[in-house]
């Protein structure tokens, strides 16, 4: 079966290339971020950089990786073994810098260290050598340990077709590198070179081992030597910090965000999913018992949180406070309480009521100059009237041509007190009122008696009223005369 002109196996490996040069170079990447953050032993030396030089020099393992060889690694970890066969306790009588079996567990924590750069070299070297067979292995498979089991598996052998890769590497994984070794362009090794790569294989799994048995006996020593940094982060994660800082002393010194990165693998996408790849920004701390019970979305805060006290706990271990390791419990408690804050649900919004109406009058700002505004520009009701016009009836027109509208329509011209307003209430009407001519202030007032304001009470004529009255309505009909 083919696409597009090639066979499954060519697509496959051609929809991976992409994928495994931007892998690449974020290895390249994360190795830079480590080597300037990371100041520990962990970081490559210029001692490691001209040994990984010589591995393309030398044809022979034993030249190119001496450590396994030479009698400090054969005194230290006989004495380990030895530790390990006997299982006699630490004596922990005297200062604890004094005791000999503290040197020993500094100088193990330091073979760690330098194991883990022997290791590097030695899959160099493999890498080197075995891809003249399988050039397309590297790329696929970066962990050092399972590249080397794969190798010792694979050998020389062309067809994979039955072997059986998944106790070593992911299934995903399984499936490009069977593909990509039946379409490889590498040729068969011969028998010298092939010994070679499987010495190199066997060198990197004993290292390997050397080392899980240093780690082991250090772990059994840490709840005497760091028994606050063993309460809070566990003794197995505990011996891992120390061996890779190279001492406690030295984890003690190193800052809280870069022991939060100490033994943080190096990210692959190995397969076409990156989901099981979630150990970023943490590396030995990620295995401790907290953070395991931390749900997912809280882990990087919770990781945050235990760096800081991880650093607390060495300091104390190193000066020798706090030996009965109550330092430690208390910062595990303070953590475990800071989580459980954390997953707690947020209190539930309560309906806020709706405030009550204020119907209370509002106070209007006013005062005399505004209301004498109001008076001088208001309607008066003869612009009211000379604006209305009735159905039906034509619009009387003055001498001037303005329209008069409905003035003398409605049967009177003048306008009365109670027209102009005279009538509200209120101290100010009602004095408008007592001012106004005419006006009964008492029952003792007669027909014959009027007020005014400039002169006070004056004599009225009746008959006169009237005369006046009589001509005053003459003089009107003859100026309003409904006659054209």
């Amino acid at each position: 079966m083919s696409f597009g002109g090639g066979t499954l196996a060519d697509e496959l490996l051609n929809d991976s290339d992409d994928e495994m040069e931007q892998v690449e170079i974020k290895k390249e990447e994360e190795d830079d971020d480590d080597n300037d953050e990371v100041m520990g032993p962990s970081s490559i030396d210029d001692d490691l950089e001209a040994k990984l030089r010589d591995t393309v020099k030398s044809d022979d393992i034993y030249q190119v990786a001496t450590l396994i060889s030479s009698d400090r690694y054969k005194s230290v970890f006989q004495r380990v073994q030895e530790k390990i066969d006997t299982g006699a306790p630490m004596d922990t009588t005297g200062l604890i810098e004094d005791n000999p079996e503290y040197h020993l567990i500094v100088e193990s924590n330091a073979l760690v260290t330098e194991i883990n750069n022997e290791i590097t070299i030695v899959h160099k070297f493999l890498r080197d050598r075995y891809a003249k067979k399988f050039p397309e292995l590297e790329s696929l498979v970066l962990n050092p340990l399972d590249y080397a089991r794969v190798v010792r598996r694979i050998g020389n052998q062309t067809d994979m077709a039955h072997m059986n890769l998944a106790d070593i590497i992911p299934a995903a994984t399984v499936m490009i590198v069977s593909t990509a070794a039946s379409i490889t362009t590498g040729s068969a090794l011969e028998d010298d070179e092939l010994s070679r790569v499987f010495a190199s294989c066997d060198m990197c799994l004993s290292l390997d081992e050397c080392r899980t048995k240093i780690l082991s006996y250090v772990e059994s020593r840490m709840s005497i030597i760091a028994p606050n940094l063993s309460i809070l982060v566990g003794s197995s994660v505990a011996a891992k910090l120390v061996a890779v800082a190279g001492g406690l002393v030295a984890l003690s010194k190193i800052p809280a965000s870069n022991v939060i990165l100490l033994g943080a693998p190096k990210k692959q996408l190995s397969g076409f999913s990156a989901a099981q790849n979630r150990r970023f920004m943490a590396g030995y701390i990620f295995d401790t018992d907290i953070i395991q019970k931390t749900p997912p979305s809280l882990r990087v805060r919770g990781i945050r949180m235990l760096g800081p006290k991880a650093v607390l706990a060495a300091r104390a271990d190193a000066n020798g406070g706090s030996k009965d390791g109550l330092l430690g419990a208390q910062f595990k408690e303070d953590l475990l309480r800071k989580v459980e804050k954390l997953q707690e649900p947020p209190p539930a919004k309560l309906a806020k009521p709706i405030p009550a109406p204020d119907d209370r009058p509002k106070k209007r700002r006013a005062g005399k100059r505004v209301r004498k505004m109001k008076e001088k520009f208001a309607t008066t009701e003869m612009r009211k009237y000379a604006n209305r016009m009735a159905f039906g009836v034509e619009e009387e027109i003055s001498a001037t041509g303005v329209g008069l509208g409905m003035i003398g329509q409605s049967g009177k011209v003048r306008l009365t007190a109670q027209d102009k307003g005279f009538h509200k209430g209120g101290k100010k009407g009602q004095q408008q009122q007592q001012k106004a001519p005419g006006f009964i202030t008492s029952g003792l007032a007669t027909s014959l008696s009027s007020f005014t304001p400039l002169q006070g009470i004056e004599l009225a004529d009746p008959a006169a009223q009237a005369q006046a009255a009589l001509k005053l309505k003459q003089v009107n009909e003859r100026y309003f005369s409904q006659e054209g």
